[in-house]
């Protein structure tokens, strides 16, 4: 009688913890003993790993690190439910910054598919890292717990609970369960370090953010784990370190981007892991697209511009890990990398350089509906910005841009801008002046690389064309002279609504970075852009907001401009800008006659 009553209290116990109510079970088992009690235990355990990311972390440790324990802080269940809430969808993006040895790239990485595929054996995802050996070390274990006799055992776990719970049918594990009582398996045939799949059609991929694969591959979810090693940022010159950090951002916008199964809401989600290193990062152009971050810093700071609400810390200084990110350590730390990459790497706050002061500059520019031609001006001329290096026959990105001075005023007021060649180049500078109404007084053309041989072409057709050589200034210096500009005010920009704009053709991930801004503040472009549109037009001033807020990877509008300003406050006005008599009558497709209707119709 005893051993039933027994059975029956352990049925109730291991009812209530699959119903999620631990303490009414743990009541409900004090007093047995011997199979009921180990039935009893096993339930708590198996539950506790298959409710949360938290406690599946737990409930692995001892496969990943053996008899090493596992030393709790508040953080580590804050961050198990950020990047739950990822790979579940119930967010679709997310950006995290961490301190290194946080633990990061083990809940993130390691543990997501494991976990998911407990709950749903369909889930795929791609991984991506800025280092081929952190690709192949958590895909290694990755594996290695799954392999593991522990996780076995929670497998096996699941398939009896979900068949006695009937929780199955309809449901991702309806196939699965439909054939038998064995749990999915890997597929011989995609059973790889780096690539893995399962007979239930989950999988995981990872690559390398270097890599020239990405094309084809696709998964409910991609996730990136520090997407660019730290030394990629301390090696080499500025514009080396700029070099790398775009190539990074181009490879996912340009290639990772929409490697989605599932656009729909609720049916996909992105994410990416880390540190920050550069205020340009990849962590500063998702922070400026307005995704979703936790930011938690070795050292807490209330002022902090990302502090984070979920962070469980309260009181300045605290810190995230008092035992493992100790004061001792950190300040080692600090000692060995130097303040500025402690600051990046530790404290979640790189220093800010002139990408980043151009995007605050943006913000101090007033902006204009009006017509340029009803607008009295003092001078005008237009700077062209072409990256021709040696040879005029491959193609290059071109920036053409129109300004104009009034008083201390400076107003940019046209723009054209693509890939072109360099006989295309010539007709659209030429079509560009005849838009201007009224005229120019200047076109001015940078005298480096092959900038002697444009002066030459166009001066053949265009009146008033002239080279200009801006010293050795860097083009970090001379956006430095442009952000001074604006930041004091001097700079006025045309609003995006202006019904008069000239349109430049970009991508959607190119101008993604604004579209979160722009419906802010209730402008109208955005609603005219597919959610996956390719190529699209949209108001030239968009794409120069965009650059100026590095959320393209390119700065070619700004440079442009900068150039123009640097011009200006060395030169005086000339006579008004005509065409020669023998200017070639050419019709363009370019021509800025078709302009925007302002009805966000394209």
């Amino acid at each position: 009688m005893s051993d039933t009553l027994d059975r029956i209290r352990a049925q109730r116990a291991i009812l209530a913890a699959r119903e999620g109510d631990g303490g009414r079970a743990r009541s409900l088992a004090e007093g047995l003993s011997g199979e009921p009690r180990r039935l009893v235990n096993e339930a708590l355990e198996m539950e506790e790993a298959l409710g949360s990311l938290f406690g599946f972390l737990l409930y692995v440790w001892p496969v990943l690190h053996g008899a090493r324990p596992f030393i709790p802080a508040p953080y580590v269940r804050v961050m198990c439910d950020w990047i739950e809430e990822r790979i579940t969808y119930r967010r679709p993006h997310g950006y995290l910054a961490v301190p290194p040895g946080a633990m990061k790239s083990v809940v993130g990485s390691v543990l997501s598919a494991p976990f998911r595929w407990l709950h749903d054996p369909t889930w795929t995802c791609i991984w991506l890292s800025g280092s081929d050996r952190v690709v192949s070390r958590d895909s290694g274990r990755a594996r290695y717990i799954i392999r593991s006799e522990r996780y076995q055992r929670l497998l096996r776990y699941q398939v009896r609970r979900l068949r006695e719970m009937d929780q199955w049918r309809g449901g991702p594990w309806d196939e699965v369960l439909q054939a038998g009582d064995d749990p999915w398996s890997f597929r011989d045939d995609k059973n790889e370090r780096l690539w893995f799949e399962l007979d239930s059609g989950g999988g995981r991929q990872c690559l390398s953010t270097r890599s020239t694969q990405i094309t084809g591959l696709r998964g409910g979810m991609w996730g990136v784990d520090d997407a660019l090693d730290a030394s990629e940022v301390i090696r080499g010159s500025e514009d080396q370190i700029l070099r790398r950090l775009r190539e990074v951002r181009a490879v996912i916008a340009g290639q990772l981007w929409n490697r989605i199964d599932d656009q729909r809401e609720g049916h996909h989600s992105r994410m990416v892991i880390g540190q920050r290193l550069h205020d340009l990062d990849v962590g500063g152009w998702l922070i400026r697209m307005g995704w979703d971050h936790l930011c938690l810093p070795a050292e807490y700071d209330p002022e902090h511009p990302h502090a984070s609400e979920s962070d469980p810390r309260s009181e300045p200084g605290e810190l995230l890990h008092p035992v493992l990110l100790s004061s001792d350590i950190l300040d080692r730390q600090r000692e060995v990398m130097g303040p500025s990459q402690y600051a990046a790497q530790y404290r979640q706050d790189p220093q800010k350089d002139g990408g980043n002061e151009l995007a605050q500059a943006l913000d101090a520019c007033e902006r204009f509906h009006e017509h340029p031609s009803t607008i009295q001006m003092e001078q005008r001329w237009a700077s062209i910005d072409a990256t021709f290096g040696t040879t005029k026959t491959t193609s290059s990105r071109v920036a053409i841009e129109a300004m104009g001075r009034q008083g201390a005023i400076l107003y940019l007021y046209d723009l054209d801008a693509d890939v072109m060649t360099w006989h295309e180049m010539r007709q659209r500078c030429l079509d560009f002046s005849r838009a201007q109404s009224p005229g120019l007084d200047s076109f001015v053309v940078e005298t480096k690389a092959l900038g002697p041989a444009l002066v030459e072409d166009l001066q053949r057709v265009i009146r008033g064309v002239e080279g200009f050589n801006p010293g050795n200034q860097s083009k970090e210096s001379r956006i430095g002279v442009l952000a001074s500009r604006m930041r004091s005010g001097q700079v006025r920009l045309p609003h995006s609504d202006a019904p008069w704009l000239r349109r430049v053709w970009v991508t959607y991930s190119e101008i993604a970075t604004l579209v979160p801004i722009a419906r802010a503040r209730g402008d109208r472009w955005p609603d005219a852009l597919g959610r996956d549109a390719g190529r699209v037009s949209v108001p030239w001033v968009v794409m120069f907001e965009a650059e100026c807020r590095d959320g393209t990877g390119r700065n070619d509008l700004p440079d442009a401009a900068a150039q123009g300003v640097i011009w200006e406050q060395r030169s005086k006005p000339s006579p008004r800008l005509k065409m020669t008599p023998a200017a070639p009558e050419v019709a363009s497709p370019w021509f800025s006659g078709e302009m925007w209707d302002g009805s966000g119709g394209f």
